[in-house]
């Protein structure tokens, strides 16, 4: 799991937590391919962070184990990965942080 959202923030794997106030908006966005032929699109995630602010620091601690940071987000019966549009969902649930398609 790269980060947990929960409705104070995100954590992020190995960081500390940012809270929603940190965010301008939270970008879904396309990456373009390398090869010529790729079998499915590829998207990224970004937390942009307001100007001025910086991104969480890095902690020798995971937060892994930390029993104060709740999943918004839980992979259904199949074990997939949430999808771009369910973060992006579970961020306007969680907070009024802008999202961008």
């Amino acid at each position: 799991m790269a980060a947990s959202l929960n409705e104070f923030g995100v954590t992020f794997d190995r960081h500390d937590s940012a809270a929603w106030e940190i965010f301008r908006e939270v970008r879904l966005g396309r990456v373009k391919p390398r090869l010529l032929f790729v079998l499915r699109p590829l998207h990224y995630i970004a937390f942009v962070p307001q100007r001025g602010r910086r991104p969480p620091a890095r902690h020798a601690e995971t937060t892994a184990g930390n029993p104060n940071v709740r999943d918004a987000l839980a992979a259904d019966d199949t074990n997939r990965a949430p999808g771009g549009d369910d973060i992006l969902a579970a961020v306007e649930q969680l907070a009024d942080v802008p999202v961008r398609r």
